[in-house]
């Protein structure tokens, strides 16, 4: 039975949404990192699309046949954003989307790639909440540069995730 102190301890969405972007990182099949994003309508406050990444529906997986790595990044796998937006154009629910809704994207690990910045621009994201929880392998790299350049060209915000 919940008592009445359950419900002080209520977390914030901020804090929901990322431990839900947390828990999704645990399906991931690569065995160096686990991602995980979460779309979602901040107005409504609801889930649109998970994802996490991993390698193309039916084929081998880095935690079975090992990363296929390439200049020292997996190319094996989807990132987790990637993945988010390819379930929800997949399964539905894309056709009410656009810029004038208010789409966010919490990822659980670093911030995005250039490309998935490029990719989430043009889906309409608002905002990208990354928790910062996996550094990239080479120090911020001049991909994050270009990326943070298209960033302050575009409306769409980068927000390093915060607990409190």
């Amino acid at each position: 039975m919940i008592n009445k102190e359950d419900f002080k301890k209520r977390p914030s969405w901020n804090k929901y949404f990322m431990h839900i972007a947390e828990l999704i990182s645990t399906r991931a099949t690569c065995r160096d990192r686990k991602f995980g994003a979460v779309i979602i309508d901040n107005d409504n406050k609801r889930i649109l699309s998970t994802g996490y990444n991993g390698s193309s529906s039916g084929l081998p997986h880095c935690n079975d046949n090992g990363c296929k790595e390439i200049n020292g990044h997996c190319v094996r796998t989807i990132h987790a954003e990637q993945n988010a937006i390819i379930q929800l154009a997949k399964y539905g629910g894309s056709n009410n989307l656009g810029k004038e809704k208010n789409i966010f994207v919490y990822l659980s690990g670093r911030r995005p790639c250039l490309l998935c910045v490029k990719i989430l621009i043009n889906f309409g994201v608002k905002k990208i909440i990354y928790k910062n929880s996996n550094p990239p392998r080479f120090g911020h790299s001049k991909e994050d540069e270009f990326a943070d350049e298209i960033l302050s060209q575009s409306s769409v915000e980068l927000i390093k995730y915060n607990e409190n």
